[in-house]
């Protein structure tokens, strides 16, 4: 039982020179020299253009297609969209009466 007593009494002195540690180092003024150094920062965040999400999903799967089989340019036309360079889809076309459709017949 002695024994025990020994090590509970022990055990408060060394916590309390751990913590005692602590306080020197962290009022020293080069342990935590970055702290010290930098100021607040500034974030700029600018709004792109949202792509929508079917043209996304085209322009993602146009990449993974192309990077699978090989085809460098089927890729590059995915990225082009992703940027905002081309569209995803062609314009619907509306039929005419200049199609050439001959109603006569």
């Amino acid at each position: 039982m002695a024994s025990i007593e020994n090590v509970n009494k022990a055990m408060p002195e060394t916590h309390s020179n751990q913590q005692q540690q602590h306080q020197q180092l962290s009022t020293d003024p080069g342990y935590f020299p970055q702290t010290a150094a930098t100021g607040p920062t500034q974030t700029v965040v600018v709004d792109a253009p949202k792509l929508p999400f079917r043209d996304q999903v085209i322009a993602d799967a146009k990449i993974i297609r192309g990077t699978l089989l090989g085809q460098k340019d089927t890729k590059e036309h995915g990225q082009k969209i992703l940027a905002g360079e081309l569209p995803a889809r062609e314009p619907k076309r509306k039929m005419t009466e200049d199609v050439g459709v001959d109603s006569r017949v």
